[in-house]
């Protein structure tokens, strides 16, 4: 999974004009994020299903068929950081942890806000998402004053 994570990255940090103009615009663009990464994964020749129902009536955005088995993905695009955007990330999150099957990751998207803003947030909440293990956090310019942070959590 940290190669696909990479790859995402990559692919966003080439799209920065595009997140820095839904930035000014104050624009959330989670399907455009869901797009972007459906066209990456076809383009990587991966295995993969989009809104795939794993209970009744409960979907994961992304299941992905990987070397070492399964990987269900929720996909959050989150503009102005994740406090926000608390109440999503904790539906995605409690989704990912009724999912008995496979690993399980959370993608998130948050512009602006850079990788120490997340730390300090990450800490502050922590006792809110017992089963997250952070595993990757990355960002990139968006503008001169301004950063997006890719972040991706396992969920045990």
């Amino acid at each position: 999974m940290a190669e696909v994570f990479d790859k995402v990255y990559e692919h966003f940090r080439s799209k920065s004009e595009y997140i820095s103009v839904f930035v000014k615009y104050n624009s959330q663009e989670e399907l455009w994020f869901d797009a972007e990464i459906t066209w990456l994964l076809d383009k990587m020749c991966l295995k993969f299903e989009r809104e795939k129902e794993f209970l009744r009536n409960k979907y994961i955005d992304f299941r992905l068929h990987l070397d070492d088995g399964e990987h269900f993905v929720e996909l959050k695009a989150l503009l102005h950081g994740p406090k926000s955007n608390l109440k999503r990330i904790i539906n995605d999150y409690q989704r990912l942890v009724e999912c008995q099957q496979g690993h399980k990751w959370l993608l998130m998207i948050a512009y602006p806000y850079s990788k120490e803003q997340w730390k300090t947030w990450f800490s502050q909440t922590a006792g809110t998402f017992p089963q997250v293990q952070p595993t990757k956090e990355m960002d990139f310019p968006i503008s001169e004053d301004q950063k997006c942070t890719v972040v991706l959590w396992k969920i045990s």
